[in-house]
């Protein structure tokens, strides 16, 4: 299995944060592919690294603050008007999604040349055969 290139910007675990955000799998041959494809952008772009690791960045802290509205959202809350709808306002979750989302979006555009990042996004894709 290679070992991340760590020159350039990534650290250790990098790999695991970016395949979480990506929705890729894990097995030992897309653990072993991501790396591939990050040290190859280590070598042909650093600058790309950096922004990546922006996008990260803000994946967490954004993933974070989701989980913390949700859970503060439900806390000490029960059903009293079971049979009239209302609309609630989400307190900026919506905001939340769209950071979320602009984040995968934007990995998804760093990482286009890698196959095991574009065969496993969620709008679909080429299906990648690996032979052993």
């Amino acid at each position: 299995m290679p070992v991340l290139d760590t020159s350039a910007g990534f650290a250790n675990g990098d790999e695991i944060r970016l395949m979480d955000a990506l929705k890729v799998p894990v097995s030992e041959a897309n653990i072993s592919g991501i790396v591939t494809c990050m040290n190859q952008m280590t070598g042909f772009s650093p600058a790309t690294v950096t922004l990546v690791l922006e996008y990260l960045t803000r994946y967490d802290t954004a993933t974070t603050a989701q989980q913390t509205a949700d859970v503060a959202n439900t806390e000490s809350k029960t059903l009293v008007k079971a049979d009239v709808l209302e609309w609630e306002v989400k307190n900026g979750l919506v905001g939340l999604d769209n950071e979320i989302a602009d984040c995968v979006n934007g990995l998804m555009n760093c990482f286009a040349f890698c196959p095991y990042v574009v065969s496993n996004n969620s709008m679909g894709g080429p299906t990648m055969l690996l032979r052993s």
